[in-house]
């Protein structure tokens, strides 16, 4: 049986591992801007589309699991493709870092805005008249 370079035995295909890791950085990267300019929409978007592209992974990852030894397979330019597969691990692992500082931020930042409301509206009687006024406003836009 022939196969196709950067492919083992066991049906692990190399390359395809990389363009799944290089697509998932380019996912983290959009849902990093996504999530910074508050554009929840498009950060479920690329939320969802990074839970496809790591099932696809994990099921590689699993087919690969019966190899004894990952191949060293030479991708050109004197590097292995073992070693750009590697790169772009280490570079989707910078990215989720980055992904999930910012997200602290926002979380911690949420949590004040909360507290903050919580304070306002503590120190609001609620007999007050201009209370009901801004409820019957806010429900009638």
């Amino acid at each position: 049986m022939k196969q196709r370079s950067g492919q083992t035995a066991c049906g692990y295909d190399a390359r395809e591992h990389l363009a799944v890791v290089q697509a998932l950085c380019r996912e983290v990267q959009g849902a990093t801007s996504a999530l910074a300019a508050n554009q929840l929409g498009e950060l479920q978007r690329s939320i969802a589309r990074q839970e496809a592209l790591c099932a696809g992974l994990e099921h590689a990852m699993q087919r690969a699991a019966g190899m004894t030894a990952p191949p060293n397979l030479d991708s050109g330019g004197g590097r292995t493709l073992e070693h750009h597969v590697h790169a772009a691990h280490c570079r989707l692992t910078e990215l989720n870092q980055l992904f999930a500082g910012l997200l602290r931020r926002c979380m911690r930042s949420a949590e004040l805005l909360a507290r903050h409301y919580q304070a306002s509206c503590s120190r609001l009687e609620p007999s007050q008249s201009h209370v009901g006024n801004l409820h019957t406003w806010s429900s009638e836009v």
